[in-house]
């Protein structure tokens, strides 16, 4: 009867634990940026991540090194140094949340200041995880989440 007391016990003490494993984002009540994510989502952390990285990802840069590439002019390329002028090919041109915001994570151009090479404090602040991790996404912040903004679909 002990035994059967003390491991009705235990399983109430692990059931909660083995909930929230499976579901941890339940106890997010806003998103205030990178630093809601940042605050579980760090170096010490099963899913490790740091500004750093999401900085120098293709999706903060929106351009990319091309190794593959062996002609004069081949290295980094992507939407800031398209030749084209067309809507959603050039961030410099046609920055616009529904071609860029598609996958740059970033509410501001990827231009660091110049005496330091390291990017301002508005554009870290500006990192937005949930272009890619939400379920349902505003993306153009009109209030209307449609099947088009949906992130699984980008």
């Amino acid at each position: 009867m002990w035994t059967l007391r003390f491991g009705t016990f235990l399983s109430l003490l692990v059931l909660p634990v083995i909930a929230l494993a499976g579901i941890p984002h339940t106890f997010i009540q806003s998103y205030d940026g990178p630093s809601t994510c940042l605050s579980c989502h760090n170096e010490s952390s099963p899913s490790p991540v740091t500004i750093d990285e999401l900085v120098n990802s293709i999706h903060y840069q929106m351009r990319s090194e091309n190794p593959n590439v062996g002609i004069p002019g081949a290295g980094s390329h992507g939407m800031l140094d398209r030749a084209c002028g067309l809507r959603g090919t050039n961030a410099l041109i046609n920055y616009h949340t529904s071609s860029c915001g598609k996958c740059h994570i970033g509410k501001d151009l990827p231009f660091p200041d110049p005496m330091t090479g390291q990017p301002y404090q508005a554009q870290l602040d500006g990192i937005d995880c949930l272009i890619c991790h939400a379920e349902e996404y505003d993306m153009n912040n009109d209030g209307i989440r449609s099947s088009t903004e949906v992130a699984s679909e980008r």
